[in-house]
């Protein structure tokens, strides 16, 4: 190529690049003087102007706040933020909403430009203070003592923590865990600040244990250099995972159609009529009464464990009679879930009054924990003696007089025991279906106020 033709080409490169700058810068200046922007505002979710804003820091995950931006414009409004010192704060985009972070103690300044011209903006003063951690409390317990299972499973509690400055959350992140707790107890102990939850990983052990949990807090300098400010001691009560009670769940058939909790003879709860492990639809009784008319009743067992796990019980139980020999077990199904209690007639022929025998019931689990309890059976012999344990089996413990509490009006009779099948057939009822009346002789029954 020639020295002249070479000279014409770059002459018309600088042209066309003049003239696109031009054609662009044109094309901008249009588009800036069709954008008018009256008002620019940094606001709260509320749409309240933000001033000058105090934080403290907490935890990574709530060291945030929502905020938005109030642009009146004929054209774009579209902004952008800066930040005096991204170490201390900054604005970030998350998922389409704009998020003040703060990281550290200090101050920064917030200020949103409009895309349009720099000169119009709005501004703020962030403040991010640290309030150090002067008290940690787990689970509520301001003693100081804490209660884990020792079951092979997860546990976890909630703790608060409170700093110098009342009524203010105080640094999340400067509370950790000391890593000297018995690792042949746990296998972690972990902190989690974004929730306030400490989780004990336990191993599993039959024996109870008294250990001690550590939690430390600290602050780093503005060398950069870490100081610790405290430690505070916890001790944590291990209950060793081993079987705690057992229950009978008792019905008059193989269905199951209710379920009716009968409790060993000597829990207290039994006589008391609470118990803490009831599930929903569950009744608490307080006695098995088997005569020669009905002389059956299904049961399976139900297993309590320390840390109050309740496990229907499918494996190993083994049962037996009292010395009396009144009644006496069996399966009756295939997965040795459901089981049979029967008056032993031979055992029983020679009986002329009420009498109470047991069953006693062992169950052992995977783990060789092992549980014997006694549940205490009554055969009751049929008499029509009105002095008789019968009689008065059928006068006070069947039904209740139901009567209105301010009038003392009667109302119907409730039956009240678990076992149907010792219902009245010789009843008179109201178009409710309630019991108003006997055709034999009403029994002598305690009185309900309702």
């Amino acid at each position: 190529m020639n020295r002249r033709l070479k000279k014409l080409f770059i002459i018309l490169a600088i042209i066309v690049v003049v003239a696109g700058a031009g054609v662009g810068g044109y094309f901008l200046l249009t588009n800036l003087s069709k954008t008018t922007i009256s008002d620019l505002k940094i606001i709260d979710s509320k749409g309240a102007k933000i001033n000058d804003t105090s934080v403290y820091l907490e935890s990574n995950k709530n060291n945030r706040f929502n905020i938005n931006v109030s642009v009146d414009s004929t054209g774009s409004g579209s902004v952008y933020f800066r930040s005096s010192d991204n170490s201390v704060a900054k604005v970030v985009k998350d998922d389409g909403s704009y998020v003040v972070e703060y990281y550290k103690a200090g101050s920064a300044v917030i200020t949103a430009y409009s895309s349009a011209t720099a000169d119009v903006k709005d501004s703020f003063t962030l403040h991010v203070y640290e309030d150090f951690v002067t008290n940690i409390v787990i689970d509520g317990k301001a003693d100081n003592v804490i209660t884990a299972f020792g079951d092979g499973n997860k546990h976890t509690c909630t703790y608060e923590a409170t700093g110098i400055a009342a009524d203010v959350k105080c640094n999340n992140e400067l509370i950790r865990i000391v890593d000297n707790y018995d690792k042949s107890i746990f296998n972690s102990i972990t902190l989690n600040q974004d929730k306030n939850t400490i989780t004990f990983d336990t191993k599993q052990i039959k024996s109870d244990t008294v250990e001690t949990l550590v939690l430390q807090t600290y602050y780093i300098d503005e060398f950069g250099v870490e100081h610790v400010s405290k430690n505070f001691f916890y001790t944590v009560n291990v209950i060793g995972y081993r079987i705690k009670d057992m229950q009978m769940i008792v019905s008059q058939n193989y269905q199951f159609e209710d379920s009716y909790i009968y409790l060993s003879a000597d829990d207290s709860s039994k006589t008391t009529g609470e118990d803490p492990y009831l599930e929903d639809g569950e009744i608490l009784i307080n006695n098995i009464c088997l005569t020669n008319k009905i002389k059956t009743a299904f049961f399976k067992i139900r297993i309590i464990y320390s840390n109050g796990d309740l496990v229907l019980s499918s494996g190993s139980i083994s049962s037996g009679a009292g010395s009396k020999n009144y009644v006496k077990t069996a399966k009756v199904n295939t997965n040795g879930m459901n089981y049979l209690i029967s008056v032993n007639a031979d055992a029983v022929a020679s009986l002329d009054e009420t009498d109470s025998d047991f069953i006693e019931i062992t169950f052992t689990d995977e783990k060789n924990n092992q549980a014997t309890r006694a549940f205490e059976i009554t055969y009751l012999v049929e008499s029509d003696d009105a002095s008789s344990t019968y009689q008065e089996f059928i006068n006070k413990s069947l039904y209740v007089k139901c009567e209105d509490k301010d009038t003392d009006e009667f109302l119907y009779y409730e039956y009240i025991y678990w076992d149907s099948r010792y219902c009245r057939l010789d009843t008179v009822v109201n178009s409710k279906g309630q019991v108003i009346d006997f055709i034999g002789t009403d029994p002598d029954c305690e009185i309900k106020k309702i």
